[in-house]
């Protein structure tokens, strides 16, 4: 065969292949060419056909296929091709086309190759069942199509945006913005003023913030009981350390308190305050402590970190371990009955140490009887404020 003498022109058609039940489309498609072999030529001829990524490239794509029995009339021929449904990923193809007029000659290719039209991309429709854009995650934001959900899917198992209530659990990791009511299994909470905020129940006893006035003229912030039902403090996941109850009582140590303020256990201050006692003491003739209660640290067993020396008769130095000469301080001496006598009055008076290089914590106290003055040992009761 003289391959100058050879003519080609090719065009490219879809092809249907009609069933008698219905039409069904497969991955082979139609060539059709014009052969021009000295003249008109009207033979059979055997042809190959190759599939390329490029116009000049080496680069065959699939299998080449080879037809040996084409029949060429008046120059037209026509071709079934199958390359398979991915060599047409939408890519450009170009088909090279070789012929010869028996097996005792060479194929010779003709030139240049012909680029495929848009026509056999019909093809791609059999993998509609899953379209590529349902298997690139980059054309669904990034994130994988099987991570999409709907009810056809899953039901109702996942949070919408619906108006009705629905059974699913939903996490989130972040902040938040709710510009209306949170309500979850009797908890919710809403901001504003004039109206409760943060609030449980278990149908019973309700605790809620407020925030805004009162009748009463009180206004600020609130926290409390919306019930019939007392407020407790607690720390820790333990008991309550205080309670308000409905009445007022306030019980601090206690969860039943007995008056306004019901304190089960020491109440101490810092020095420098007032309000509460700084020390209470009850001192034996002899100089014993017999009883005490240290207002600042809350000790009241033992000596209360408190010291009495006794000097001469009726003479007694009490010393604090604080500060008292700026305190207010307040003596009593105790009376005493004697068997067989009559009752015995005592005083005592008492004096800080305010003079230069004496012991701001000392409190110097002298007892006597009160008939004749005469300085006598007795006892007393000590109060610092």
């Amino acid at each position: 065969m003289d391959i100058r003498k050879i003519k080609f022109i090719a065009m490219l058609s879809a092809l249907f292949f009609l069933t008698t039940t219905a039409w069904t489309q497969t991955t082979v498609f139609t060539y059709q060419g014009k052969l021009t072999d000295n003249g008109t030529p009207q033979a059979i001829y055997q042809m190959e056909f190759k599939l390329f990524g490029s116009a000049g490239g080496n680069d065959q794509i699939g299998a080449t296929v080879t037809n040996t029995n084409v029949a060429v009339m008046n120059g037209v021929f026509t071709a079934n091709l199958e390359f398979g449904e991915t060599a047409f990923p939408g890519a450009d193809r170009f088909l090279q086309i070789s012929v010869r007029r028996s097996a005792a000659e060479s194929f010779v290719t003709l030139n240049p190759r012909q680029q495929i039209a848009s026509s056999p991309y019909s093809i791609r429709t059999l993998s509609a069942a899953q379209a590529d854009i349902s298997l690139d995650s980059n054309k669904l934001g990034g994130i994988a199509a099987s991570e999409y959900v709907t009810t056809s899917s899953v039901g109702n198992a996942f949070i919408k945006n619906d108006a009705a209530q629905q059974t699913a659990n939903f996490n989130i990791s972040g902040n938040g913005t709710l510009g209306g009511i949170l309500q979850a299994n009797e908890v919710k909470a809403q901001t504003g003023t004039g109206f409760y905020g943060l609030t449980q129940t278990d149908g019973t006893t309700t605790v809620s913030t407020y925030v805004g006035g009162s009748s009463s003229g009180a206004a600020g912030g609130w926290f409390g009981t919306q019930s019939n039902s007392p407020l407790h403090f607690f720390t820790n996941s333990g008991q309550p350390q205080m309670t308000i109850l409905q009445n007022g009582y306030v019980g601090i140590g206690t969860f039943n308190p007995q008056a306004n303020l019901h304190v089960a256990g020491n109440a101490v201050q810092d020095r420098a305050n007032g309000g509460f006692a700084k020390a209470m003491l009850f001192v034996a003739a002899n100089g014993t402590i017999v009883r005490c209660y240290n207002g600042v640290t809350g000790a009241s067993a033992g000596n209360c970190g408190f010291t009495v020396a006794l000097g001469s008769s009726g003479s007694y130095r009490v010393n604090f371990g604080f500060q008292v000469s700026d305190r207010f301080v307040s003596v009593t001496a105790q009376s005493r009955s004697q068997i067989g006598s009559p009752t015995f009055n005592f005083g005592a008076n008492f004096s800080l140490s305010t003079l230069p290089n004496s012991n701001p914590q000392e409190v110097f106290i002298d007892t006597f009887r009160a008939e004749s003055g005469e300085r006598v040992d007795a006892a007393f009761t000590l109060i610092v404020f």
